[in-house]
């Protein structure tokens, strides 16, 4: 049986809302992240808009809302989020996402983290371009715009 692919998620931009923080810029998240950087990017949404619906988080982080919940469910459970009902809303189901202070703490000590491999990333990446670069050069004559006919075109 062919399978069926899934169509493109789209990032921060949630039709009909206007409740984002433009500041943040957060890529959409495939289904192979670490949980690591789901948790993080999810910290970094909730502390610049703790009104953000399970819906809306789940849209701006790229995944679906189930796993949202679950994410969601593992920070309030380890003490990283708190959720509170907003008392004069009349929509007595939304909540008020707060990082605790040991959310903050455990949101720095993942920004630690994901810099430190990004880090590491990048110089991996530098060093491969290098390579690549000796590589080309030991070709002798060759472009670097494309093949010989695109060349005058």
């Amino acid at each position: 049986m062919a399978r069926r692919e899934r169509p493109s998620r789209p990032g921060l931009a949630i039709a009909g809302h206007n409740t984002f923080n433009k500041s943040i810029i957060v890529q959409p998240l495939n289904t192979a992240m670490a949980s690591d950087e789901l948790r993080l990017q999810a910290l970094r949404l909730l502390e610049a808009n703790p009104e953000l619906t399970q819906r809306e988080l789940a849209s701006a982080l790229g995944v679906s809302l189930g796993r949202t919940n679950y994410c969601l469910r593992a920070l309030i459970d380890r003490g990283l989020v708190k959720a509170e009902n907003f008392r004069r809303n009349p929509n007595k189901r939304a909540y008020l996402y707060t990082l605790t202070p040991k959310g903050a703490s455990e949101k720095a000590a993942l920004a630690v983290r994901f810099l430190r491999r990004k880090e590491r990333e990048h110089r991996e990446l530098l060093a491969e371009i290098e390579t690549l670069r000796a590589e080309v050069a030991g070709q002798g004559d060759v472009s670097s715009g494309g093949d010989s006919n695109d060349r005058g075109m």
